[in-house]
């Protein structure tokens, strides 16, 4: 079976031809769109932030976004890295 019958474009040898329709990545391309959206993650609703971060974690709730709270957990996490770093550095200037 050839490769334009099941739905890899015909690219005559160009694979950054902008024209062709590339259905090889992932999603569905709607149409007035050129970038495929891809499936939604599963997603669980809690009641605040303190409850998302109980349930799920600090590093699920900020990296795979399993909850509304995404940003937010994101935020707390870069501060937690950014206060360990700035002592490390302090520390530095001790030595």
């Amino acid at each position: 079976m050839p490769k334009e019958d099941i739905g890899f474009p015909k690219l005559d040898g160009n694979p950054y031809d902008p024209i062709a329709r590339h259905t090889i990545m992932a999603g569905d391309l709607r149409k007035g769109e050129r970038i495929p959206r891809r499936p939604l993650p599963e997603f669980a609703e809690s009641g605040t932030l303190r409850a998302g971060l109980k349930r799920d974690g600090i590093f699920k709730t900020a990296l795979e976004d399993s909850n509304e709270y995404g940003p937010h957990s994101m935020i707390l996490l870069l501060m937690g890295f950014a206060t360990v770093t700035g002592a490390i550095l302090l520390a530095f200037r001790y030595f």
